[in-house]
């Protein structure tokens, strides 16, 4: 009888629940069964979606100390590696062994976070897991062939203490009808600490624009809704707030397919969510998982809950591009990029090798079926798109903002609608946060225009591209085309002008905060910038942007880290902009002369507005990781004073604000006289005060 290794066992010294984002101590031990030889290793593989504190062995005083001990007479050579491992166990730690070895019964025992020297602990990662795992391999034979073992520990991931509360109502609601809104409490990290309660306000007596304000009762925490359109007569399209792209833990995410959906629905207040697996890991059960739990939970509370069943092609950028797919129905069947990652490599539906496939594959299909090109991994080749099926570009993830690939869509004449979702993998789809995560972003939110809220409808508008995106924010934009003073198109639509037809465009925003700036765009022109104050307005605050991106693949992160200098003057305020890590927000010195930071961009923004004493003296030196920069603020004025830097958009823009912004509510009319023969896609994009950006679909103008 052939004889095969039990590697051992591994767990915890102590029952294990720990804080998320806090520093902690865990006692990992490691038990062989097996002899391991000198040579041989000890592996122990985590989630890369975690964001916990890279452990090290070198600096016993300093943060993520970890340190080893074994009863075996041997040493340890320990080594972490950030990409180690198969997807979703890319992040490792591997124990060598040298010097000797480790017979039956030996044991190792792993400190992460040793605070015997003063290490303040291992910082666990700031969301909420249930059974955070310490996968763990050996190689007994010191072959490199690991063994997995049969079990390895978890710990319980939990919320911390309550820090902020949020308030989620509807965008637009009847004069003198009631309102049901959803108020959450989070923790420092934005870990909601349960479910939303739902609570009923009475609703406003006269049309306009609301913010409705509540106080949790166990916590006295304030908190302020998005704004809610109050009308008279409900439009003909409704405003539903959706999420098509993330994961669970079955793939690359975290936490399981259920807890997707029912944070979605029941933390997150959203109305639309869509599951997007990465194709090669979904294997055939999983797929048919992925429509069974869809189905389950549309509509699971009547007419307020839609989902989608769906998947990510990931398919390389030279044979396509990542593509989000979604389904009117369950119906339907996966067509996967590749069966790589499957256990046994074989799946019972046909691959789509190449994106061409693919669009081929889902025309032929019984049920109807849309894509969105996205940039989070292997970006979308928008030389290669399908107007039958593609529907839209998806401009804003956590994992960044990517504008140039709307450009890239608009220079090979794609009629695209502009979303933007959370590409989830924490486990927190509609609320999604970058915590400790260098260079991810706040999750984006794709508001749908539809008749109802039904899987029908809701994909009819997306076909359609009745929809627009923002960074996470719910801010609430209404554009409106009218071709000789009738009503003719919403954002998406197609129109085509004739010879003496005159186009207006109607413009309404209201934002989740103070309004800075509406830009008017056509194509990749922009024809109109329309800001909420005038050069007389200006005071005493000057806004510092860095934004931008390296490249548009994987590396495209850009560390903005350093200094601001003042000279002959002195900062005496400073709000951070797009700062997302609690734990790393600008430092301002006692005398008000120095700021410095940790900070990145993925393509999107990020900067500081900064109070002067006075703002006609003296000026400021930065000091970047990317380069340094001085100006006089005197030169600071209404025009953003912009200093380029090789790269992909990157720049750091430096203006003035005046000393307060209210106007959370914006809108303008204009004539389109200066549209070009064929296509005019007309779009807006809104900039707030706090770094939120929001994107309306294209109207398509054809002359």
């Amino acid at each position: 009888m052939a004889h095969i290794i039990n590697p051992g066992r591994a767990n915890f010294d102590q029952a294990t629940k720990v804080v998320a984002g806090s520093f902690s101590t865990i006692h990992y031990v490691y038990t062989a069964s097996h002899p391991i030889e000198d040579g041989g290793h000890i592996k122990i593989a985590f989630r890369s979606a975690s964001d916990m504190g890279k452990p090290q062995f070198n600096y016993p005083e300093e943060d993520n100390f970890c340190s080893i001990e074994t009863s075996a007479d041997c040493m340890f050579v320990p080594e972490w590696c950030e990409t180690g491992y198969v997807q979703p166990w890319g992040k490792e730690l591997i124990l060598t062994i040298t010097n000797g070895y480790l017979k039956s019964g030996d044991t190792v025992e792993i400190t992460f976070g040793d605070t015997t020297y003063g290490s303040r602990g291992w910082q666990v990662q700031t969301f909420v897991e249930k059974a955070f795992a310490f996968k763990t391999w050996a190689d007994p034979l010191a072959t490199f062939e690991y063994k997995l073992l049969a079990e390895y520990p978890t710990m319980n991931i939990i919320p911390g203490r309550p820090h902020r509360a949020v308030c989620i109502a509807p965008s637009i609601m009847e004069v003198n009808k009631s309102i049901i809104i959803g108020l959450r409490v989070e923790d420092r990290w934005r870990n909601p600490l349960g479910p939303m309660h739902m609570i009923e306000h009475p609703g406003f007596d006269e049309t306009g624009h609301f913010s409705i304000e509540v106080i949790d009762e166990k916590t006295g925490l304030e908190a302020a809704s998005n704004p809610v359109m109050i009308v008279e007569k409900m439009p003909k399209n409704n405003y539903y707030w959706a999420d098509f792209n993330g994961q669970s833990g079955e793939t690359c995410g975290t936490g399981d397919i259920e807890d997707y959906f029912e944070f979605g629905r029941d933390y997150a207040g959203l109305s639309v969510l869509a599951h997007q697996a990465s194709d090669f890991q979904i294997t055939d059960n999983f797929w048919q998982t992925v429509k069974n739990v869809s189905d389950a939970h549309n509509f699971k509370k009547a007419g307020e809950f839609v989902t989608f069943p769906g998947f990510e092609w990931s398919g390389n950028t030279a044979l396509g591009g990542d593509r989000s797919v979604f389904f009117s129905s369950t119906s339907c069947n996966i067509s996967r990029s590749s069966c790589d990652l499957l256990p046994d490599k074989n799946s019972a539906h046909p691959d789509s090798p190449s994106i061409e496939d693919l669009f081929n594959n889902l025309k032929h299909q019984s049920v109807g079926a849309c894509t969105i090109a996205n940039a989070d991994g292997r970006y979308a080749n928008m030389q290669r798109h399908d107007s039958h099926i593609e529907v839209g570009v998806e401009i804003h993830s956590s994992f960044g903002t990517f504008e140039w690939l709307l450009e890239d869509a608009f220079r090979n004449n794609c009629r695209v609608g502009i979303c933007a979702n959370s590409d989830e993998h924490k486990g927190r789809p509609g609320s999604s946060y970058p915590g400790a995560s260098k260079y991810e972003s706040c999750g984006g939110l794709t508001c749908v225009l539809s008749r109802s809220l039904s899987r029908r409808d809701i994909f009819h508008a997306m076909r359609r591209r009745n929809f627009y995106a923002t960074t996470g924010n719910r801010a609430i934009l209404d554009v409106n085309l009218f071709v000789n003073d009738e009503h003719s198109a919403i954002m998406g639509d197609i129109v085509r002008l004739e010879p003496g037809d005159i186009a207006k465009l109607d413009v309404q925003i209201v934002g989740s905060a103070p309004v800075e700036r509406i830009d008017l765009i056509n194509g990749l022109e922009k024809i109109l910038i329309q800001r909420t104050y005038g050069d007389d307005d200006l005071g005493n605050r000057v806004k510092v942007i860095w934004s931008g991106a390296e490249n548009k693949g994987r590396t495209r992160g850009v560390d903005w880290s350093g200094r601001m200098l003042i000279r002959d003057n002195r900062v005496i305020k400073a709000i951070p902009i797009n700062f997302w890590n609690p734990n790393n927000l600008p430092v301002i010195s006692e005398d008000g002369m120095e700021i410095s930071w940790e900070s990145c961009t993925s393509g999107g923004l990020a900067g500081l507005i900064i109070e002067l004493e006075d703002p006609g003296a003296g000026s400021m030196r930065m000091e970047t990781a990317q380069g340094n920069l001085e100006c006089y603020f005197t030169r600071v004025g209404y025009h953003p004073y912009d200093f380029d830097f090789e790269g992909l958009d990157k720049k750091i823009s430096v203006y003035r604000l005046p000393d307060e912004l209210y106007e959370t509510h914006f809108e303008f009319k204009i004539e389109l006289s200066t549209l070009h023969h064929g296509d005019n896609p007309i779009y807006v994009r809104m900039h707030q005060e706090d770094g939120h950006i929001a994107w309306s679909s294209p109207i398509y103008i054809n002359v």
